[in-house]
């Protein structure tokens, strides 16, 4: 698959923007298991992995549509390989 300029700069930036704040901001302690609460919506308290769950779910969804783009008949590349993963998903 060719991949354009501008997509390869958004795939850099994305993962400047996810993968080095997490060496910046790591404490020697490693990771805590507790979630810690951030705010409050609707007397329901959100909690950093709320956030992060939400954050990794709308990038995944963005990416599925840029790779699906309008569905075909005949797949594309990008369809063709999301098309595959969910088949190999579903056999597990």
């Amino acid at each position: 698959m060719n991949l354009s300029t501008f997509t390869k700069s958004i795939i850099s930036i994305a993962v400047c923007f996810l993968i080095f704040p997490a060496f910046l901001f790591a404490g020697s302690d490693g990771v805590s298991p507790k979630a810690y609460p951030i705010g409050e919506f609707l007397g329901l308290t959100i909690t950093n992995s709320m956030v992060t769950g939400w954050v990794i779910s709308i990038i995944l969804i963005f990416l599925i549509r840029f790779l699906v783009g309008k569905p075909t008949l005949v797949p594309s590349g990008g369809q063709a390989v999301v098309e595959n993963l969910v088949t190999s998903i579903k056999s597990v």
